[in-house]
């Protein structure tokens, strides 16, 4: 009985372990007001909608807070404005490692 809740219990922290956060600052300087953002593993088809709790106008800052259970780090994003338009930023942004990402219009820069 107390292997198996000692087994137990690591088995929970190993799935917590894979459950990683994934949290960055999103800074808008695109020149339009967002309205959700969508999150896909980098070169993969399946996005994760991500509505924002209100429209982010031109010129702010805001956080992104996520938890993932995949093991990648790198993720392109999809940003979706007021306007009905999409901007896709492909390119791959580790999120593991940088934790501010900045929307220029179609430049997209990470640090």
């Amino acid at each position: 009985m107390k292997t198996l809740l000692i087994v137990t219990l690591i088995l929970a922290m190993v799935v917590c372990a894979y459950a990683a956060n994934r949290d960055f600052t999103v800074y808008n300087y695109s020149g339009k007001t967002m309205r959700s953002m969508q999150l896909s593993v980098h070169g993969r088809a399946d996005w994760y909608n991500f509505p924002l709790q209100y429209d982010r106008a031109n010129a702010t800052q805001f956080e992104m807070n996520f938890y993932d259970n995949n093991p990648a780090c790198v993720y392109d994003i999809r940003v979706t404005y007021t306007d009905g338009t999409t901007a896709t930023y492909n390119r791959g942004i580790d999120l593991c490692q940088w934790h501010k990402v900045e929307f220029d219009g179609e430049l997209v820069r990470w640090n």
